[in-house]
């Protein structure tokens, strides 16, 4: 029979509960957390007294940066970040999911190497 428990201590563990007759759940319950982190911009970028919006410089975007712009987002709704990267690659390798795809699906613009003019 294959073991349930992650680790030889937790298995450890859960016969000391079981010897004591106690009622427990393993790997059942799940709770939400979050980590605070100050993001800082590349780039701050004032149009007028009215626009301002913000780039980040992009050579990669790995999983871990996608996951902290998401929860830059997420938690700064009123901020418009925008990407400039210097290529638009793949996600990884073997992805159908280039850089710019993701940012479509997750509402930022984008570009390579070159601003927009109608971002000015």
């Amino acid at each position: 029979m294959k073991n349930k428990y992650r680790s030889n201590l937790e298995q450890k563990i859960a016969g000391l509960l079981k010897k004591k007759k106690l009622y427990f759940k393993y790997e059942e319950d799940k709770f939400g957390y979050i980590l605070e982190r100050n993001y800082i911009t590349d780039f701050t970028v004032y149009v007028d007294k009215c626009r301002t919006f913000f780039i980040e410089v992009k050579g990669r975007l790995t999983q871990t940066d996608r996951a902290k712009y998401l929860a830059v987002k997420k938690c700064n709704p009123e901020i418009d970040l925008r990407f400039v990267f210097g290529y638009n690659n793949y996600l990884y390798k073997g992805s159908k999911t280039r850089y710019s795809d993701w940012c479509d699906k997750n509402g930022f613009k984008w570009c390579v190497l070159a601003i927009p003019e109608e971002w000015l």
